[in-house]
């Protein structure tokens, strides 16, 4: 019984530990993402990011976090906009917004330290949206 305690209470860290749920604070991800939108998060490392892929980093100046796409990786050239010398440093990660217009990302902040990084998405926990009622055209 007691090994089975310890099994239990060892997986519960571990799940605790790889696992992360977060909630969208925003709409620099719109359509994507919306404000209030819950996703889960697999804890992961720099090397294993693939572009497209929506990351979670610490805010580098406030407390809180970012939600945003995997533009580049170290090594890759800079997009465009993103201020960096040409090329994505060692050890750092581009990310932009899908709605450029609002979001704080890269090309404000420069490419981020993996260590900011919390996770990737896995997926959105959130009830299926439901798409606006069809009236008569006008």
């Amino acid at each position: 019984m007691i090994i089975v305690l310890v099994a239990a209470a060892v997986a519960l860290a571990w799940v605790r530990h790889a696992y992360r749920i977060v909630v969208v604070d925003g709409i620099s991800m719109a359509p994507a993402l919306l404000p209030g939108d819950r996703l889960l998060l697999r804890r992961t490392r720099l090397t294993r990011l693939r572009r497209g892929q929506i990351a979670v980093l610490r805010h580098p100046a406030e407390p809180g976090h970012l939600v945003k796409r995997v533009a580049a990786l170290p090594g890759d050239p800079a997009p465009p906009g993103v201020p960096c010398g040409g090329a994505v440093p060692a050890g750092h990660v581009v990310v932009l917004g899908d709605n450029s217009e609002v979001s704080l990302d890269s090309r404000d902040l420069g490419p981020l330290p993996g260590s900011s990084l919390l996770g990737v998405m896995i997926r959105p926990l959130r009830p299926e949206r439901r798409s606006l009622p069809q009236g008569p055209r006008t």
